[in-house]
């Protein structure tokens, strides 16, 4: 994971480490998390 997670937030190359399927696939795990801690303190930074 410490190639894609960076200090930053996510890194890599557009359509070659960081593929439409992954940012697809961390969106939605994004969207999941947020959905299922409702109520709890959640913080999201974009």
């Amino acid at each position: 994971m410490g190639k894609y997670f960076g200090t930053d937030g996510v890194r890599g190359v557009a359509n070659q480490e960081l593929t439409p399927e992954l940012a697809f696939k961390l969106g939605r795990y994004g969207g999941y998390v947020l959905a299922h801690n409702k109520g709890e303190n959640t913080h999201v930074y974009l």
